[in-house]
């Protein structure tokens, strides 16, 4: 190839050409001020706590009560924490939603006029992103699995009916419709976000799974995707992009797998041994 022709089609972006990049001060600041919120009313709590310990009897009845007491005020202390965590992030937020409303769209991520309107949508998608992430994680590591759904729906990024259940996962943190009795099991990533190669736009639609769905361990579920009710998708597989899971001609089955899923029969969902003749057994 000649000289001409490698000016003529540069690999990446020009020198006239920039990605968007997240104001550092405003971000700092604002995880700053979710992280440290709780923990001061966190410490001055705890302060109280020690002085009314102090203020007690030293003898050993009351010795004995306050040990008893020690988990329910780390437990106590715990929801302080993730409460004023949740409450300033929601704030947030509200700020950046009025700041450039969140939107499913094709966005571009190169660009040679930072006045470009996706640029301002580009930016703020990323800072909402970047502060609802831990939270969500503080909730999912907790023994109480309902808090993440709690969190999510007070953020209002999402719709989530009832008796959903989150498993250790990557819930979408934006543009997500499940409905009730929905199983997202461990493992599993909602995306409702896909680059288009290296260089390419980013594409935000709407995932929606359907009432008593399941999405199996370590699945992959990409934006436009839509999981129909009492349907299954099968363990490590993958649903691309807008990848459309309909029933193929006669089979009945619920049961979707591979890479790109497609449907399939009930009896091809698990490998042959005990475990798989014990499923066909209950099917009847």
């Amino acid at each position: 190839m000649s000289q001409e022709e490698n000016k003529a089609a540069p690999a990446g972006p020009t020198d006239a050409q920039v990605g968007v990049k997240l104001p550092f001060i405003d971000l700092v600041s604002a995880m700053l001020a979710i992280m440290v919120t709780g923990l001061v009313v966190d410490t001055l709590l705890a302060w109280g706590v020690v002085a009314l310990v102090q203020l007690t009897p030293t003898s050993v009845a009351f010795l004995l009560a306050w040990i008893a007491a020690a988990p329910a005020v780390f437990w106590a202390l715990y929801f302080v924490y993730l409460a004023f965590t949740v409450l300033v992030t929601g704030a947030y937020l509200r700020y950046y939603d009025k700041k450039s409303p969140a939107t499913t769209k094709v966005l571009k991520r190169q660009f040679k006029d930072k006045n470009h309107p996706d640029y301002k949508l580009l930016q703020y998608y990323h800072m909402r992103g970047a502060i609802i992430k831990y939270s969500l994680w503080f909730a999912q590591k907790s023994p109480f699995p309902s808090l993440l759904i709690r969190i999510l729906r007070y953020y209002g990024h999402n719709e989530i009916g009832e008796r959903v259940m989150y498993e250790n996962c990557f819930p979408a943190l934006e543009f997500a419709t499940i409905r009730d009795d929905v199983m997202i099991e461990a493992g599993t990533s909602l995306s409702t976000h896909v680059v288009e190669s290296l260089y390419g736009r980013l594409v935000i639609e709407r995932i929606t799974i359907k009432e008593r769905a399941v999405v199996g361990i370590n699945s992959i579920v990409g934006p436009g995707v839509v999981i129909d009710r009492d349907s299954q998708l099968g363990d490590n597989n993958m649903a691309y992009q807008n990848w459309p899971l309909v029933k193929q001609g006669d089979m009945d089955s619920t049961f979707f797998n591979g890479s790109p899923a497609r449907q399939c029969a009930s009896d091809t969902m698990f490998a042959d041994g005990d475990l798989k003749r014990r499923y066909l057994a209950a099917l009847g």
